[in-house]
């Protein structure tokens, strides 16, 4: 009669449904029959294809803002070379992935979760069409960006391994200090998602429950992988890599809001990541992997009544973050050194400062290089930090400074 017919639910079928009986029935529940599941299947994995039409210019001069066609016989034309989305592609990119919003949360994972590595597949070969999850993590429907958020972490948690991988292209060697290896397209795509997930934290407080409960496991992954590669990294290594930069993500979106279920999960491993994050800044000698190291030690996500038994080995880290001439670090260090002022007792604080004289002395040195005038951006914050402590350093400077020349980069201490 021309009517499309779907499969009738497995308590409606004389043979019980054998295979899908308690999906069939949940799905009835819900409104939604396995018939109609199996037609948003087909949706996903053949409205994929169709949008790759989208990604390429038919005009094979490439006008008229068009990508352009590969050049016949060329293999050495790659998706991952295209420049930026087109307007006609990324229009249907939403308008493909807003079709998923109108499912419930049940249908939207067990519809999205099986064929996620469709997806990926395709930000393989295209990265600009990491827009798909974009759109989704985004959208203004209620509770979709914590339902997809929820899939993706984890299908991404269940990789985490794989960030990492690299590959030499063909003509490299791959030997030490050439640099030829370079990420896979999976890795690139994985540590893309993974940024893209941990930064809506910090616009997105309620998502904060999809990525709370893969916390521990994520930052110890991260610190063990990160650790596996510090060791012997020389000063001319290939940067912090994908592990310290996801770290990095994360520490920045828990601290830039109020997210308590994140505090209480990390707590119990506190001890952990300050000590394994030491580790590493003394293991290396490469500077951007020490710089990403230094701000982390700093940005722990933990209130400062669990990290004072870390104090003293976060005094360490101070004064080489000052001396980093990296803007947002030297602010961050001394907005820590200002807070530990201003929120412990000087009876605590300060004989941990005056405990270690090197590190005393170094610490005052590296704020002192900061005092400069305007418009210098830290000057002023030095000295509204120095006058902070110097209203009581007659209760913790027992001896004068004595500071070599040679001893440092700064040279003599004032007053040694």
């Amino acid at each position: 009669d021309g009517e499309e017919r779907f499969d009738p639910p497995a308590y409606a079928r004389r043979d019980g449904g054998t295979g899908h009986r308690n999906d069939e029935v949940r799905s009835a529940g819900c409104r939604m029959t396995r018939g109609e599941m199996d037609l948003v299947e087909d949706y996903v994995r053949h409205g994929l294809v169709c949008l790759r039409s989208f990604g390429t210019s038919l005009d094979p001069a490439g006008d008229g803002g068009g990508r352009g066609a590969p050049p016949a016989g060329d293999r050495r034309w790659d998706r991952r070379d295209r420049p930026a989305l087109l307007p006609r592609h990324r229009e249907m990119l939403e308008v493909y992935m807003s079709a998923f919003t109108v499912l419930e949360a049940y249908h939207f994972r067990t519809v999205l979760a099986p064929n996620l590595g469709l997806f990926l597949d395709e930000v393989d070969d295209d990265p600009n069409c990491v827009a798909m999850f974009r759109c989704l993590l985004h959208s203004p429907v209620k509770g979709m960006s914590y339902a997809f958020s929820e899939v993706l972490m984890c299908h991404l948690m269940d990789r985490l391994d794989r960030v990492g991988d690299r590959i030499v292209p063909a003509g490299g060697d791959g030997g030490p200090g050439t640099g030829a290896a370079v990420p896979t397209p999976r890795a690139r795509t994985l540590a893309s998602l993974f940024d893209l997930v941990l930064t809506t934290l910090a616009r997105l407080v309620q998502n904060e429950g999809a990525v709370c409960r893969h916390l521990q496991r994520l930052v110890a992954g991260c610190i063990r992988n990160s650790s596996a590669g510090s060791h012997g990294r020389g000063a001319g290594g290939d940067g912090p890599g994908p592990y310290l930069v996801i770290l990095r993500t994360l520490f920045r979106s828990i601290t830039g809001g109020k997210h308590e279920l994140s505090y209480k999960e990390l707590m119990p491993i506190v001890h952990s990541v300050v000590n394994g994050l030491y580790r590493m800044y003394l293991a290396t000698a490469n500077r951007e992997f020490r710089l990403v190291v230094l701000e982390l030690c700093l940005s722990v996500p933990s209130r400062l009544s669990v990290l004072l038994p870390h104090l003293p080995l976060l005094i360490r880290v101070v004064p080489p973050a000052l001396r980093s001439n990296h803007g947002d670090l030297v602010n961050l260090s001394i907005r820590t050194v200002e807070f530990w002022v201003d929120n412990l007792h000087p009876d605590f604080l300060f004989p941990l400062l005056s405990h270690d004289h090197n590190t005393l002395c170094d610490l005052f040195m590296a704020l002192s290089e900061h005092l400069k005038p305007m418009p210098y951006a830290y000057g002023l914050l030095c000295m509204r930090l120095l006058g902070k402590l110097g209203g009581v350093n007659r209760l913790f400077i027992r001896e004068l400074i004595n500071y070599k020349p040679d001893d440092g980069p700064g040279g003599p201490c004032p007053g040694g």
